[in-house]
């Protein structure tokens, strides 16, 4: 899939959830005839603008992997490092990997003679080649392993928070939400350069608690971080949703 049609799928999603909660206000007596009326005027072109964009983009094509985990949540990342470089040496990091897992402190077997910083960036060079491919449980698996080995590691706080909070999504667990938002939480308050922390986090704040307020706030702040291309892209149109035009 490629960036654009990745940020359009993302922008379709929350233009519809607005809707979606200004309707639900509406039928609870939340929001007023006129308030509701305004929204849709507003958000109704918005979503078939996007759509007509979304459909309008090419696609690439997908081949079916039987091994792919029974999870489609829609990676909203995409790897900061080569993955060029993942897929040359896949053999090679597949061992290391799985030894790493198995024994991230331990001593026996082959020896590795790895330092605990370099275990960290095959551990994140691997979990992000998942996160490409959409293997979730893979990928959560790898960065709980680098928080074994560094629990303040910004990259492996941010995703895996965002995976749980995607996974809890999925599978509709309130419990695998909340686990994932505090650790966003906690991701910009350890970590606060880190601006995928910043992203993602003001995200669940407008999906979760509508909080547009606060999800402006964090957006902002990860615009003037460092960014990859995509969260460049992601953060700037949820701005553009999320801020009113004047």
């Amino acid at each position: 899939m490629s960036d654009d049609v990745a940020a359009l799928r993302d922008e379709v999603a929350l233009v519809q959830r607005s809707l979606d909660d200004a309707r639900a206000e509406h039928a609870r007596g939340e929001l007023d005839n006129d308030g509701l009326a305004a929204i849709e005027r507003r958000d109704v072109a918005r979503l078939a603008d996007a759509r007509r964009r979304l459909e309008a983009a090419p696609a690439a094509p997908q081949a079916p992997d039987p091994q792919r985990e029974p999870i489609s949540l829609g990676s909203r990342r995409r790897p900061r490092r080569l993955l060029a470089l993942a897929l040359a040496c896949a053999a090679a990091v597949a061992l290391v990997v799985a030894l790493a897992v198995a024994q991230p402190f331990a001593g026996q077997g082959p020896a590795l003679h790895l330092t605990p910083a370099a275990r960290v960036q095959v551990l994140l060079t691997s979990a992000e080649f998942e996160v490409a491919h959409q293997h979730t449980l893979r990928a959560l698996t790898l960065y709980d392993a680098v928080l074994r080995l560094d629990p303040t590691d910004p990259e492996a706080l941010a995703e895996s928070g965002w995976l749980r909070y995607e996974y809890g999504l999925g599978i509709r667990s309130v419990a695998q939400e909340r686990i994932g938002e505090a650790q966003l939480a906690r991701t910009i308050a350890v970590a606060p350069r880190e601006a995928a922390g910043h992203l993602y986090y003001g995200i669940v704040l407008f999906q979760q608690h509508h909080d547009r307020a606060g999800a402006i706030a964090q957006l902002q702040r990860a615009a003037e971080l460092p960014e990859s291309s995509v969260e460049q892209s992601l953060t700037a149109a949820f701005l553009s949703l999320l801020q009113p035009r004047g």
